[in-house]
């Protein structure tokens, strides 16, 4: 009778150290072939097909590993299987985005993932770097390397240090300490501009917001007045352009009136 089945035995070590590994879950596919290695790391398969297959081992602390097996009719492969121990995971911090003066956006890479599933990843932050909290990222997915995390709150023009990190089985790792500064608040700046369209009773006003201080316009608009010291207040609940215009109306006839645009900010 002609055999048309093989097996495969030998024995499960970690690599570089060649010490024998109890416990490592084997499995062959196709097939409902599973079991775990001894104590002194030996594992066998009888029985098997001929035929070719995938071998996967893994344990907790080592690398999963995956190989191809030819198994041939009426022989036994002999077959070590040597397992590479994890490692705590290889972060890079990397530049700030999106800095403004309450907010920033702080951005990680997972270079490496040390051979084990990614648990967490986050950021340390603060303006002490011997005292920082720790947030996480909204990025889970372990198969995603790149991880952010928008932090808010922060004070305008002052520095920040911040450090990426991630965390597997093994342990944690960490990216460089780097730094960034908020843009500073301060008022805006604004420039009035001569009228047009002036009527007897009528005019249109105009100015300019030339800079925002860093921060959006809350509210806008023109003082008038009969005197150099206008104070009679026009405004816009809020303002998408840098270019004002006010259409102002109810004027006396024959009346010298003054002007000036305004902005104003949370500064």
């Amino acid at each position: 009778e002609v055999e048309v089945n093989g097996n495969i035995a030998g024995s499960v070590r970690e690599k570089g150290s060649a010490k024998a590994i109890s416990g490592c879950s084997i499995s062959i596919e196709p097939g409902n072939n599973q079991l775990y290695s001894s104590e002194d790391g030996s594992y066998s398969f009888t029985g098997l097909q001929m035929g070719d297959y995938t071998l996967t081992a893994s344990k907790s602390g080592y690398v999963v590993l995956i190989e191809a097996i030819t198994i041939a009719a009426g022989k036994t492969l002999n077959h070590d299987i040597m397992l590479t121990p994890a490692k705590a995971p290889v972060v890079s911090t990397d530049s700030v985005t999106n800095i403004l003066a309450n907010s920033a956006t702080l951005c990680g890479t997972i270079i490496d993932k040390g051979g084990a599933a990614i648990s967490k990843r986050g950021f340390y932050y603060g303006s002490d770097s011997t005292q920082m909290t720790i947030v996480y990222a909204t990025e889970s997915s372990d198969s995603t390397p790149s991880f952010n995390y928008n932090i808010v709150d922060l004070e305008d023009g002052l520095t920040y240090y911040y450090q990426s990190f991630a965390i597997n089985e093994i342990g944690e790792g960490k990216g460089d300490l780097k730094s960034f500064s908020t843009k500073e608040l301060f008022a805006p700046s604004v420039k009035t501009s001569s009228p047009t369209a002036i009527g007897t009773t009528t005019a249109i006003l105009h100015g300019d917001i030339t800079d925002n201080g860093n921060c959006p316009i809350s509210l806008c608009g023109f003082y008038v007045g009969l005197n150099t010291i206008p104070n009679q207040k026009y405004t816009y609940s809020s303002n998408e352009t840098s270019f004002l215009d006010y259409r102002i109306s109810n004027l006396k006839s024959n009346t010298t009136y003054y002007y000036c645009v305004f902005a104003e900010n949370q500064k």
